[in-house]
């Protein structure tokens, strides 16, 4: 019986987990940041501010690159095609 009540709570919280609706995504302004001019962060001293630079990376250009765009289903296809890949490897 302890069973039963377990798995039937179990669905009752899976169930309303798929239900729930998840927040509306809205812009942000990044307008007042001083991110891209100020690549020294908030560090007070001198050698922190230099730490903080050398782990700064900038900004990739991808203009000239083929990125596919990929919805879940063509995803897992390639997942799949890579696990293939992985597995004639393996042997």
């Amino acid at each position: 019986m302890l069973t039963f009540r377990f798995t039937f709570v179990f669905q009752i919280a899976v169930t309303a987990g798929a239900f729930a609706q998840l927040p509306e995504l809205r812009d942000l302004d990044t307008s007042g940041w001083d991110c891209l001019s100020k690549l020294e962060g908030d560090a007070r001293t001198q050698d922190g501010k230099g730490r903080n630079q050398q782990k700064n990376r900038f900004r990739i250009d991808l203009a000239g690159l083929d990125i596919p765009s990929v919805e879940t289903a063509s995803f897992l296809a390639g997942v799949a095609h890579y696990d293939r890949q992985i597995e004639k490897s393996a042997t």
